[in-house]
């Protein structure tokens, strides 16, 4: 769940990089192609390399240092319960919340989308058909709609069919299916329901969406199309007339500006599509750095959720000759774990409970270091077992050839409400005789 929110948050501010960028560098620009290149490099590296996050394997990034410790001793022993009373009231978990609004948002972007295609089903179902070049179809609607494309699909109201603006409107949307432009809409369908919490989406679409329709002025121009006669016969088509903009259509919208750009004689030199083009690097490196964070991050959380495998042959056969001890014994840390631990308040109101297992070094001078959660419960029961552990004053070091060596240890602390323990016939307290391996710890290493 985590793991996704922040691909999601890692994609937005991909996003929305990409997004400013273009409204400071391509705002005026007029070459279209360069800037259709743009929209779409945005779009699908932020929704692509970010979800590599959750793509690549778990690895153990724990496995050289392993590979360099001189034993490899693992303590089994009774796991001290720490013990509060249950009480009432519930934490909220935020990671939830947001996971479930996240949810909510897409689902309903999900309907919208759908019910933009229901309702392009009905006008198909009730509109005479007819069958045109490049695969097109054209669909003449009863309703007093401004024309518009999906597809391969074009739909003009009867009441323009027959008229002489007729040639226009077609030559415009032909454009669009001869330019392949519905492959651009399908590529950023996929954003919306991903990205509907964020307005940068949704404006990088809308950049999109303009540039799609400046392409496709300009490929009516490049035929010999009359400038003026054009625009007049675009504004014609949507007088009276309701312009409709399905999911996945284009449609006779921001006229104003794309009139601006049919008549702007600033040409924008072409040597700067290669400043667009490096203007991307940067987002990419981004993105990149951010997914590899992500996936680092994710690997290691994936050493936390399982008890390390049992020592091999060559570490086995390494054991130290007098292993490091808590001072006092085995007995005297349960008794400092259950003495100094803290069972945090959240997790009780929130009636976490489980079994946490840390990992921890003793180092030669038998200091802690290293300590580090490698089978997780929750982020509260985690942090408190690690802060305990780390607390812990100095062991007995290991003995290997009468020299201190660093040796590595697990000690399980388990969290349970009394009520828990109580309802389950649990007993709480420490044992003043523990259970003992004949021979010993040693022997049973």
């Amino acid at each position: 769940m985590m793991t996704w929110l922040k691909y999601l948050g890692l994609s937005g501010v991909g996003i929305a990089l990409f997004y400013l960028l273009g409204v400071v560098l391509l705002r005026k620009s007029t070459l279209l192609r360069a800037k259709r290149w743009y929209y779409l490099i945005a779009i699908v590296s932020s929704l692509l390399l970010p979800l590599l996050s959750i793509a690549v394997p778990e690895r153990d990034v724990k496995e050289a240092e392993d590979r360099l410790l001189p034993s490899f001793t693992i303590v089994i022993e009774e796991e001290p319960i720490i013990t509060a009373p249950a009480t009432r009231g519930n934490t909220i978990d935020w990671t939830r919340v947001l996971m479930a609004t996240w949810a909510i948002g897409a689902a309903s972007t999900l309907i919208w989308l759908t019910s933009g295609g229901y309702r392009l089903y009905r006008l198909c179902r009730t509109s005479t058909k007819r069958e045109l070049s490049h695969n097109a179809t054209l669909y003449e609607m009863d309703e007093e709609l401004a024309p518009f494309t999906i597809g391969k699909a074009i739909f003009i109201p009867k009441s323009l069919s027959n008229s002489d603006i007729t040639p226009t409107i077609l030559s415009h949307e032909l454009e669009h299916i001869r330019q392949k432009h519905y492959w651009d809409i399908i590529i950023s369908m996929v954003l919306q329901p991903l990205q509907w919490w964020n307005p940068c989406a949704w404006g990088l679409l809308h950049q999109l969406r303009t540039n799609l329709e400046y392409l496709a002025d300009q490929g009516v121009l490049r035929e010999g199309s009359d400038r003026k006669t054009y625009q007049y016969r675009l504004l014609e088509c949507t007088l009276g007339r309701k312009v409709e903009l399905p999911s996945l259509s284009f449609s006779m919208h921001n006229l104003k500006k794309r009139i601006v750009m049919m008549n702007s004689k600033n040409k924008t030199n072409k040597k700067l599509a290669i400043v667009y083009a490096l203007s991307a690097l940067p987002v990419l490196a981004f993105l990149a750095l951010g997914t590899q964070m992500v996936t680092i991050e994710q690997a290691e959380a994936s050493t936390t959720t399982e008890v390390a495998p049992p020592p091999t042959v060559d570490k086995a056969s390494r054991q130290v000759d007098v292993l490091p001890e808590f001072p006092g014994g085995q007995k005297a840390m349960m008794q400092w774990i259950a003495q100094n631990i803290q069972y945090p308040k959240e997790a009780i109101d929130a009636k976490i409970e489980g079994s946490v297992i840390v990992s921890f070094f003793v180092e030669k001078d038998g200091s802690i270091s290293n300590a580090e959660v490698i089978k997780s419960v929750h982020e509260l029961l985690d942090k408190e077992a690690l802060r305990v552990v780390n607390a812990m004053p100095k062991w007995k070091p290991g003995i290997e050839n009468g020299q201190p060596v660093r040796t590595r240890f697990f000690v399980p602390i388990s969290f349970k409400s009394q009520q828990s323990a109580e309802a389950k016939g649990e007993v709480v307290e420490f044992l003043d005789d523990m259970p003992e391996f004949p021979g010993g710890q040693k022997a049973m290493m």
